[in-house]
């Protein structure tokens, strides 16, 4: 029994002593920019010449960044302070992310307002649109209004379209779940800085990767966030582009 055990415990030795070497053989290989080593999985041939020198060249998945290989090989204290970082980032860039969005929807929503003060109304106030297809009335919850109640109304030639109508209420929607969006991851942001400032229940290395990925999975989609000119401006209608641009993690 007890050679057994002696066995067992001296292939573990090796075993250890051979990864400790294979990562060291791997972290220069990665440092010399060399198609070898764990960074394999993550690139393609067409990045490498024969030798596994990089060409500079673009394959179909991404290279792998030095945080990533951070992530894979640094210390638990390199570890740490680079998820740190990128939760910084993350952080600062969601406060721009915020503010922009914010004018946003503050734009979306006068120009409802405005489509709104405009529009055709009922003996009882209601706000009524007509469709310019059709030449059917609806009310802004989509009732139909029936003919001879929409034959009574004066109609002054200045009147929103129904299309006018949804278009704009939709681009406020739409402006109010990307608002609410960042605001929620955000709010997962300052989770994770508590639980990494957490003296005494600080996270494992396993926990710091998963809050380094949820970073990146959680972060509301990048996308071009359409902002309304305001009332006023040659076309009130016609929308400029403002790209949140997503910094590196």
């Amino acid at each position: 029994m007890n050679n057994y055990s002696d066995s067992f415990n001296d292939v573990s030795e090796a075993a250890a002593a051979e990864h400790r070497a294979e990562n060291e053989r791997d972290l220069n290989h990665e440092r010399a920019d060399l198609h070898t080593g764990k960074r394999h999985k993550h690139l393609v041939s067409a990045d490498y010449t024969e030798d596994g020198t990089a060409t500079g060249g673009k394959g179909k998945k991404d290279r792998m960044s030095a945080f990533d290989l951070i992530l894979l090989q640094g210390s638990y204290d390199e570890v740490y302070r680079s998820v740190a970082d990128a939760l910084t980032n993350a952080q600062a860039d969601t406060e721009t992310a915020i503010e922009a969005a914010l004018q946003a929807l503050e734009n979306a929503k006068t120009i409802l307002a405005g489509i709104q003060s405009r529009a055709a109304t009922l003996p009882d106030g209601t706000r009524v649109y007509r469709d310019e297809e059709t030449g059917q009335v609806f009310t802004e919850d989509g009732q139909l209004v029936d003919d001879d109640t929409a034959a009574s109304i004066a109609w002054n030639g200045n009147e929103p379209s129904r299309f006018e109508y949804l278009d704009a209420q939709n681009r406020a929607e739409d402006a109010q779940d990307y608002v609410d969006a960042w605001l929620g991851y955000q709010v997962r942001l300052g989770e994770y800085r508590n639980e990494m400032e957490d003296a005494d229940d600080p996270p494992s290395r396993k926990r710091l990767e998963e809050i380094a990925q949820e970073i990146e999975e959680r972060r509301p989609e990048t996308r071009a966030q359409a902002i309304p000119e305001a009332p006023g401006t040659p076309d009130e209608h016609l929308d400029t582009s403002m790209i949140v641009a997503k910094p590196p993690i």
